[in-house]
């Protein structure tokens, strides 16, 4: 018999799920006895409970409990339950099966790998089971809902007409619980044709996802509880029981959709601060979230604006997108987006899709906007992917993000290396680019800069991707001379990412000039992350070129303060990256379409440092007029 996967879709509310790579540094899981012994959760808390063996009485993993009780739809105690299941279960699990606390096994009971925590119940040994987990909220601040998403099997059929649950609950005390409401519960219609087991069991899977929004917020450094209970549907009679598992737990906190950016981490989501904007990333399986904070909100006449590019790896006629201008700014043709989101001076959200007008023409009312009324602006975009039609959490995504005036023209966006305020339209050079939105990733050390730009007939001195790029044409260069130069920012360069996390391949057309270049890096602050990758401010960086089969160390000179370093007399151009004299270790190039980025151990004390140390900038008040 083959398994069955049920769906089960998540209401529309007015909250942001910040996260499944989200600030789980956030999430602390608390010591069973004390709550001195605490463990840090990294981005996203999972427990898939493959840990605990195959043992009929398996220890559940730390800070998790279970128990049985003899009244349906009750819960106990964390501090009373046992810490043990007491039988196993798995394929064919039989009709005349013991009631209790299991330890399923998907497959052969003894020996499956992939396991889960649940129960059966019976006329009067268990009437409801319960699982539970003690988690404490050191986010450093309050903690308002948290994403949460399961699974709930069925490993044995049940002909008790009244069907069987599984009811998400929390608590504060661990005693006193509060229903997560029916979002997260999930309930299997009874009347099974018998009570047998399946040949390959769980025979049914249905994923519960949603937002749970505590009544009252969870307190910063504040202890709170969730369990799942087990227990017929409905009535009192519980014989004829199905079996029924919790596996492949998640969960991580969110950002409630109140455009106040109090909830987002400086290390986690933040990607920088530009113009003086703050600009905040994450994104959940459902969800893309964007935070930025500064400028001219409702009360002033600025306007926010993220725009999207569902295929940022394709070019030419690959690109599907087809917005060439929007709101003071234009796209490159490799780079051209296909939604754009506004929220307007007048708190209106408007969207468009392709080249349309506007319209509010997309699938959901999910995808929106929020902003605070407030001056500086704290404003809140949330977007949800399958109105993007991205479903696919391997797929890369482009971002852009900018701020306009009343006169529809841009004068500030992220990443840096886009111009800022010229008093006219002008390029977004560079996109925010997510390799992949899958689980469990660090915004500020994951959302790359990917972009370019190209100077025509060029010659002398010029500077590109807003002075990230500056070039001096010595000799070969004018008219017909084209030079594009492509920034891949906050990212490897080679391989075993041991250089700095910044690279530029550099592009003449037309001319075989001679030049000195100048290329820019970032040192690492609340306005943007560190692309070091571990080089201290020493001096003795240099610039290396791939030359085809390796890095070579073309020298140059450091300016540390400005975050540059100088190559004069350049001929031969190709990729280019900094390290020092040893230079970068791999003996390949990283391809600018990359899928996944790895965060280095000692990037990530440093981040960690960082938010030891770190406090909310002040910002600087745009000027409505500009």
């Amino acid at each position: 018999m083959s398994r069955h996967i049920l769906s089960t879709s998540l209401p529309s509310r007015l909250l942001l799920i910040a996260a499944a790579l989200v600030t789980l540094a956030g999430l602390l899981l608390s010591g069973p006895e004390t709550a001195v012994a605490q463990q840090v959760i990294t981005p996203l808390y999972s427990q898939d409970f493959n840990g605990i063996g195959t043992s009929a009485s398996a220890n559940l993993p730390t800070h998790w409990r279970a128990d049985k009780n003899t009244t349906v739809r009750t819960l106990g105690t964390w501090s009373a339950a046992g810490t043990t299941t007491e039988r196993i279960a798995g394929n064919y699990m039989p009709t005349n099966a013991g009631n209790g606390i299991y330890n399923f096994g998907a497959g052969v009971a003894t020996s499956a790998t992939d396991r889960a925590v649940g129960w059966v119940s019976s006329s009067s040994g268990t009437k409801s089971g319960n699982l539970y987990l003690y988690l404490n909220n050191n986010i450093g601040t309050e903690l308002k809902s948290i994403a949460i998403s399961y699974n709930v099997e069925k490993y044995r059929n049940g002909s008790n007409t009244a069907g069987f649950s599984v009811q998400l609950y929390y608590s504060t005390d661990g005693s006193n619980w509060t229903s997560a409401g029916s979002t997260f519960l999930t309930s299997f219609p009874g009347g099974d044709i018998d009570n047998s087991g399946f040949a390959e069991a769980p025979d049914a899977i249905i994923p519960v996802t949603g937002i749970l929004t505590f009544a009252t917020p969870i307190g910063n450094a504040n202890d709170f509880y969730l369990a799942w209970n087990y227990s017929v549907t409905t009535g009192t009679t519980t014989t004829n029981a199905q079996a029924l598992g919790i596996d492949d737990v998640n969960v991580s906190s969110t950002i409630t959709v109140d455009s106040d950016l109090s909830e987002w981490s400086e290390t986690q989501h933040k990607l920088g601060g530009n113009e003086g904007v703050e600009y905040y990333l994450t994104w959940d399986a459902t969800f893309l979230y964007i935070g930025l904070s500064g400028g001219n909100a409702v009360n002033g006449n600025d306007k926010y604006n993220v725009a999207i590019d569902t295929d940022p790896d394709d070019k030419g006629s690959a690109n599907s997108g087809t917005i060439n201008e929007f709101n003071g700014v234009t796209f490159g043709d490799d780079g051209k987006p296909d939604y754009v989101v506004q929220l307007n001076n007048d708190n209106t959200v408007y969207k468009k899709t392709g080249a349309s007008n506007w319209a509010d023409d997309w699938t959901s009312a999910d995808t929106t906007a929020v902003d605070n009324d407030a001056d500086p602006g704290q404003v809140e975009f949330r977007l949800k992917w399958a109105d993007m039609g991205l479903t696919d959490r391997q797929s890369p995504v482009g971002v852009y993000v900018w701020q306009s005036n009343q006169s529809n023209l841009s004068w500030g966006s992220f990443p840096p290396t886009n111009l800022g305020w010229t008093g006219d339209i002008h390029p977004l050079t560079t996109r925010i680019y997510l390799p992949t939105t899958d689980n469990g990733r660090i915004p500020r050390t994951y959302a790359q800069h990917l972009g370019d730009q190209t100077q025509f007939d060029a010659n002398n001195s010029f500077n590109l991707l807003n002075g990230f790029a500056q070039l001096n044409i010595t000799s070969g260069g004018g008219t017909g001379c084209t030079f594009k130069v492509t920034v891949k920012g906050n990212a490897p360069s080679d391989a075993d990412d041991s250089a700095v996390r910044r690279q530029y391949v550099l592009e003449p057309s037309g001319c075989t000039p001679t030049a000195d270049i100048t290329l820019t890096y970032m040192d690492g602050n609340y306005a943007a992350p560190d692309e070091r990758n571990g080089y201290a401010d020493t001096g003795d960086l240099k610039l290396f070129h791939w030359d085809g089969n390796q890095w070579v160390n073309a020298g140059g000179t450091a300016d540390d303060a400005n975050n540059k370093v100088l190559v004069t007399g350049v001929s031969s151009f190709s990729a280019w990256t900094f390290a020092t004299g040893t230079g970068p270790t791999a003996v390949s190039l990283q391809s600018f379409a990359a899928h996944s980025a790895l965060n280095r151990p000692a990037l990530l004390a440093v981040l960690l440092v960082l938010s030891m140390i770190g406090g909310t900038a002040v910002l600087k008040r745009r000027a409505s007029s500009r």
